[in-house]
């Protein structure tokens, strides 16, 4: 079982000790969020100008078996209600995992899971947020022009969810009548599942292989295998 440990600070020693391993966590969290064009840096007055919440934002550490994370989050529980719209997002269903996992036990396809590295921001926010920056990256009079929808905002996982719907249509999957995070290929013996950024795949070796290199197309993934 992996273990996963989530922290508020790194004053957490026995999880982030101070040093270069400390040092180098924390910016390459926020690099990830720059490479993707998530949000701008901009002065105050721009949000203030239009009257516009600017949100404060944190970071969360986690501590995996293989690796040490640090996300930049939104406080999403600062918003406005009349800011955040809708925000349910479904997940596949368990019996329709175990029942889509015996059947590809039954006959024998390739399963593959894939972990959909900085999901959420791969989706646009319908209308741009204000952020001010993170701890230890505080600038005098700016803050962040957020178009992205960042973790932590009210409406992140839908967003996600429906882009995903999007582009996984794109490549020839829809979604089951029974269960909305479960996409059958129109044409192809195979089979995905979703769970907000992890999904796998079960299907007949070439075609579970065709899927994963499409979708290693639209997103950055981590393969985990069987």
């Amino acid at each position: 079982m992996v273990e996963v440990v989530e922290m508020d600070s790194l004053d957490e020693h026995a999880f982030f000790p101070r040093g270069n391993d400390t040092n180098v966590l924390v910016p390459s969290g926020l690099k990830e969020l720059l490479d993707n064009d998530t949000f701008r840096w901009v002065s105050c007055d721009i949000p203030r100008s239009k009257n516009t919440q600017i949100l404060k934002t944190t970071w969360t550490y986690k501590q995996k078996c293989d690796r040490k994370k640090a996300r930049m989050c939104a406080r999403g529980d600062l918003q406005r209600k009349c800011d955040i719209g809708e925000t349910y997002a479904p997940v596949v269903r368990p019996e329709s995992q175990r029942i889509l996992l015996a059947l590809a036990t039954r006959l024998k396809w390739q399963v593959t899971a894939l972990d959909i590295r900085n999901a959420y921001v791969t989706a646009r926010l319908p209308k741009t947020v204000y952020c001010h920056p993170p701890p230890g990256y505080e600038r005098p009079g700016v803050c962040l022009e957020v178009d992205k929808a960042l973790y932590g905002l009210g409406a992140s996982g839908r967003l996600f969810y429906k882009h995903f719907t999007r582009q996984i249509r794109s490549i020839g999957f829809k979604p089951s009548p029974a269960d909305p995070c479960v996409y059958v290929h129109r044409t192809n013996k195979v089979i995905l599942t979703s769970h907000v950024d992890d999904c796998m795949i079960m299907g007949e070796p070439e075609y579970a292989e065709a899927a994963r290199k499409a979708i290693a197309r639209l997103y950055t993934v981590r393969d985990n295998g069987l």
